[in-house]
């Protein structure tokens, strides 16, 4: 999903339904995560973000469940263009009755967040 505001690409986002899991927050099984999809990612990034854009957020989104229930306090980052950086994000959906439950878990202090706190 590409979320456009006036004409320019503000984030990418990318669902899976893989559950991951806190508990692999090591080094070496980094929650579970696919390395092809961040890869597939990589490519979005390149393809979708203006060389203008100062800031890239994409997001890689999964369901959450009792072990991912926050976003990975952590954004993966790939650096490109000189100074410029695609910064990676990967955050639970929640699916509930309440509206103050349900959606994305946005990371606290991104700019997308921001943006979507303020929509509401």
């Amino acid at each position: 999903m590409v979320i456009e505001h006036n004409s320019k690409v503000v984030t990418v986002l990318d669902t899976k339904w893989k559950l991951l899991d806190s508990a692999k927050a090591n080094g070496t099984d980094k929650y579970g995560l696919s390395q092809s999809d961040f890869y597939q990612m990589l490519a979005y990034g390149h393809h979708y973000f203006d060389t203008e854009v100062e800031s890239s957020e994409m997001f890689l989104v999964y369901p959450s469940h009792s072990g991912f229930q926050q976003a990975i306090p952590h954004s993966f980052d790939f650096p490109i263009q000189g100074e410029k950086t695609l910064k990676l994000w990967v955050v639970p959906f929640v699916i509930s009755d309440k509206d103050d439950e349900k959606g994305i878990k946005w990371p606290v202090g991104t700019k997308t967040e921001k943006h979507f706190s303020q929509v509401k």
